[in-house]
């Protein structure tokens, strides 16, 4: 296997999926009372919605490596559309997608316009943008002692790291 193939083609394509997940790092961290409890209002379902909108232009469930990172993206939909209509269950689209990219590797590098394959070796894989999306999400889960605080850094430390332009 060329590991050519899986490392980094579009820096702007890396330095936009990065600005998504931080996007959607800081809504956690801004509004989030817990790990996954984000009190519902007019204004978080709208920011809720975006970002949903935002990760689903990019990311199908046919572009994740496993059935339930693809599911998940699909319950995404289905609760985006919900949101849209009835102005509920935005907070569960924003989950559905967080957790799809949480579970699945492809789904991470799908967001910097790269490719994800098992056997590509630790050394490599921790180069690469897309794990501190990976480990972002860990963070904004809040496992071990991770916080939203950490996703946030991490990205912002990725941003600086792949020379992307700051907003």
């Amino acid at each position: 296997m060329s590991k050519a193939e899986f490392e980094v083609k579009d820096p702007k394509c890396v330095c936009q999926g990065l600005n998504k997940v931080l996007e959607m790092a800081k809504f956690y961290d801004e509004y989030s009372i817990s790990a996954k409890h984000i009190p519902k209002s007019p204004e978080n379902n709208k920011k809720a919605l975006k970002i949903v909108n935002s990760m689903l232009e990019v990311l199908k469930p046919s572009d994740a490596c496993g059935d339930r990172g693809g599911y998940w993206l699909e319950k995404a939909k289905a609760e985006a559309l919900t949101c849209k209509r009835e102005g509920e269950n935005c907070m569960m689209a924003l989950e559905w997608v967080r957790a799809a990219i949480h579970d699945d590797q492809c789904l991470d590098a799908k967001l910097t316009c790269q490719k994800y394959e098992q056997g590509l070796g630790s050394k490599f894989v921790e180069a690469q943008p897309w794990n501190d999306i990976r480990w972002s999400m860990y963070c904004i889960a809040n496992f071990g002692l991770n916080t939203t605080k950490d996703a946030v850094k991490t990205l912002e430390k990725s941003l600086k790291k792949n020379r992307c332009p700051t907003k």
